[in-house]
């Protein structure tokens, strides 16, 4: 990687199901106040799960200054693809518990518009349901 620093802008449970070797999780929503302190000059690369995010880092940190920018194409997913190695970090209780809060909730209120609107609203969270399964 040598002097190039790695920027990768996804959301933390994204970066913690895997990430580059040696880069920094800096949320695109907070790339503006992270960069203020940051060498314009240093060559960065800009990381994503599919490289739309990252080219709007790109376009962020452009109109910031920064000189030496390159994103990396196809993101998370081509560099999985072509069998390149990724971290994961083990997910901590209070992230496990968050996300099965929020897929509580969303079954919840899809079975509420099951009930008050149409019982078709019964097949998303079942879909829902086996992706979930399947992730893990």
């Amino acid at each position: 990687m040598g002097n190039r620093r790695w920027i990768d802008v996804r959301q933390p449970g994204e970066f913690a199901s895997g990430y580059i070797e040696g880069s920094e999780l800096v949320p695109l929503g907070r790339l503006g106040r992270a960069s203020e302190s940051w060498d314009r000059k240093q060559p960065l690369t800009i990381v994503c799960l599919s490289g739309h995010r990252a080219e709007m880092a790109e376009r962020q940190l452009r109109a910031r200054g920064f000189e030496d920018l390159y994103v990396l194409p196809g993101g998370i997913r081509r560099w999985r693809a072509q069998g390149k190695p990724l971290i994961k970090r083990p997910q901590t209780a209070a992230e496990r518990t968050s996300k099965w809060a929020m897929r509580l909730g969303l079954v919840l209120g899809f079975a509420a518009l099951a009930y008050f609107v149409s019982p078709w609203f019964l097949v998303i969270p079942v879909v829902l349901a086996v992706r979930w399964f399947a992730m893990g």
